[in-house]
């Protein structure tokens, strides 16, 4: 959820979305307790699989999880203002290993990222903290 409460970006199966392998990324628009308006992220979602939206304090940037290359990467898209679509998502090198990297919070000054990886030698799910300048 936004933090400001206006928007909510969740995956979902729920049809519409564009994907054939089960989850796309959906967004909701908020105020007063509910969410309206339920629409497809046409902008991240692809023939694959889209989901674990994790979205930025001033919501222009959003981080998510997709196999669109193969194994579960996280990607990244931007936007230059809360009210326009996001841009083309990109692979986030820097973080994204041969298994699966799923984004799960960005600090608010978007300097972390603390996602989960089953990179490792147990092959199990782990959490793990990318850090970068401001």
């Amino acid at each position: 959820m936004s933090d400001d409460g206006a928007e909510l970006w969740f995956a979902s199966s729920r049809g519409g979305g564009g994907g054939l392998d089960a989850l796309d990324i959906y967004f909701a628009a908020g105020g007063g307790g509910s969410f309206t308006n339920v629409a497809p992220a046409t902008s991240l979602n692809s023939p694959f699989y889209d989901g674990f939206p994790t979205l930025s304090a001033d919501q222009l940037t959003i981080y998510f999880n997709s196999n669109r290359l193969g194994s579960g990467d996280i990607f990244v898209a931007h936007r230059a203002t809360a009210s326009e679509p996001f841009g083309s998502p990109t692979p986030v090198a820097e973080v994204n290993s041969p298994r699966d990297d799923n984004p799960g919070w960005l600090s608010p000054d978007n300097c972390r990222l603390y996602f989960q990886s089953n990179r490792g030698a147990d092959g199990k799910q782990h959490m793990y903290m990318a850090a970068r300048a401001p």
